[in-house]
């Protein structure tokens, strides 16, 4: 199978390619990030096992199950369409509450559809990559069956694997390491910014009252 860091570097490497050569306007970097995240996430299973056999003292398993299946990526693409359709349903109506304008407008569920199309897509990303190796988890709750090749069976080939995915990352998407440090410096001019303007207006005040008092 796909060791962890293959999960979290391949859907980003999906997005930011994306991001950076095909979305106009550009969305955050940030959204690279989630991706990986959702590329990780169904191995909270093994968390889970963890869980159950820390609370009852009996070793449990629940890796490969319910989260590697198609079940959560499919169930997420749907929720993706109806934030789709109501986004341009919303359209129509001109809220005059700003909590619904929040809450209820057309930006919303726009925003919300691309969160999840992103959830998605890196949930199904994890249960591709599986079936490089094996994953007889696709078909979960309905029925447990082998449906994936083997290409992956095997620490070394999933080590190599893991590794040219890295050295792509680092070679051919290192300029987010450089945007990361862009926008930290950049959010700190602005926290470094917004103290001193009012102490400016002060100084001012100061010295026309100076001017003021001598006159």
């Amino acid at each position: 199978m796909a060791l962890p860091a293959a999960h979290i570097i391949f859907p980003m490497l999906i997005v930011e390619t994306y991001r950076r050569y095909f979305a106009k306007p550009k969305f955050s970097f940030l959204y690279t990030f989630l991706a990986g995240f959702a590329g990780a996430f169904p191995d909270v299973d093994i968390l889970a096992g963890m869980l159950v056999t820390w609370l009852t003292g009996q070793g449990t398993n629940f890796h490969r199950s319910i989260t590697h299946s198609l079940v959560l990526p499919m169930f997420i693409f749907i929720l993706c369409i109806i934030c789709v359709v109501l986004s341009k349903y919303m359209k129509k109506y001109a809220w005059k509450n700003a909590w619904k304008r929040r809450f209820l407008g057309a930006a919303f569920f726009q925003g919300a559809a691309f969160l999840l199309l992103i959830s998605g897509f890196g949930i199904l990303s994890h249960s591709s990559l599986d079936c490089l190796a094996w994953n007889d988890a696709l078909l979960l709750p309905f029925k447990r069956v082998q449906v994936c090749s083997g290409i992956l069976v095997g620490a070394t080939n999933a080590g190599i694997f893991d590794g040219l995915l890295v050295l792509s990352w680092f070679v051919i998407y290192g300029g987010v390491i450089a945007e990361i440090r862009q926008w930290r410096k950049r959010s700190a001019q602005k926290i470094m910014q917004s103290p001193t303007r009012p102490l400016k207006n002060v100084q001012k005040g100061k010295t026309q009252k100076e001017k003021e008092f001598v006159g």
